[in-house]
């Protein structure tokens, strides 16, 4: 603080205790710049503020190419669709094998689309075995295993394709082996496998049960009104 000058008027010494007060004001200013030169911040002079939070670091532009046309996006989409691919359709005339819903008559009539009901044959496969998936039965691969059913030849390729709509991505043609009863063997036959995983957790161990399908189910494919049950 300025001091007292001898003679001195109280108005001169207010301008002196003033100008002490700006010049160390102006001496530390002078220090703080020069720290922050060899920080590196930027000076600020003096009377101005700055903000030195750590500025929000902006997000990268998009590139020029669409993330689905990515190499790795399209390996992706080339995988899911081999997995995804449904199994070859038999591309003529051949006989299947039949062992659930398909085995009645009149539902293979519906959705084939035939004037008169078809003629079906007795026949097994081995090799197979039967689970259920909820009230509808599927194959599964079994060394002994043997599954009776009925033998009906699919004339055109159109009719192979309505039978993969009517049984749904859940299953997949399987070559099999088809003996009649008569003791005939017929080799390149079709018949419906499960396309899932075999330990699936939605197949269960069981018995289709054909009544209670035709009483329940029957007439929603075929188009008629389910038998309700008696009071």
């Amino acid at each position: 603080m300025g001091n007292f000058r001898k003679g001195g008027s109280l108005k001169d010494f207010l301008f002196d205790a003033s100008s002490d007060k700006l010049n160390n004001r102006r001496r530390t200013s002078k220090r703080c710049s020069r720290s922050l030169y060899r920080s590196g911040l930027p000076h600020v002079p003096h009377g101005h503020s700055v903000n030195f939070h750590r500025p929000v670091m902006e997000a990268p532009p998009p590139p020029n190419e669409s993330p689905i046309g990515h190499p790795i996006a399209s390996l992706i989409r080339q995988r899911l669709k081999q997995e995804t691919k449904p199994t070859t359709t038999p591309s003529g005339p051949g006989f299947c094998f039949f062992y659930g819903t398909l085995a009645d008559p009149e539902i293979l009539q519906s959705i084939l689309k035939l004037q008169d009901p078809p003629v079906l044959q007795k026949g097994k496969i081995h090799g197979f075995k039967t689970r259920m998936w909820g009230i509808y039965p599927t194959l599964v691969p079994c060394d002994d295993g043997e599954v009776g059913g009925m033998v009906y030849r699919i004339g055109d390729i159109s009719q192979f394709e309505r039978l993969e709509q009517y049984e749904t991505s859940s299953y997949r043609w399987c070559s099999c082996t088809i003996e009649l009863d008569d003791g005939r063997k017929i080799e390149g036959g079709w018949t419906f496998c499960w396309a899932g995983e075999l330990d699936s957790k939605d197949l269960e161990d069981g018995e289709f049960d054909p009544d209670h399908f035709q009483k329940y189910f029957k007439g929603s494919v075929v188009g008629k009104s389910p038998v309700s049950e008696g009071i």
